[in-house]
């Protein structure tokens, strides 16, 4: 596996906490905790879903991420 940067990481812990989660849900949580902009949280998410560390499931026209490998793992 890729190595997880610490931005990436917070993305990662969210959806280790409850997920799944959409784009939007994360964007909220991670504005609120760290500042984080929504184009930052989803461009994350993308590099994350690259390095096979999230993965997503579409319904509809909304997408809810979930982690693929465990925290344990990390």
């Amino acid at each position: 596996m890729k190595e997880i940067s610490n931005s990436e990481l917070l993305v990662l812990q969210q959806l280790w906490l409850r997920s799944p989660l959409t784009s939007n849900e994360l964007v909220e949580v991670l504005e609120q905790s760290h500042d984080m902009h929504e184009k930052t949280v989803k461009t994350l998410l993308n590099r994350l879903i690259k390095k096979n560390a999230v993965s997503f499931d579409k319904q509809g026209r909304t997408y809810h991420y979930s982690p693929l490998i465990a925290e344990q793992e990390y």
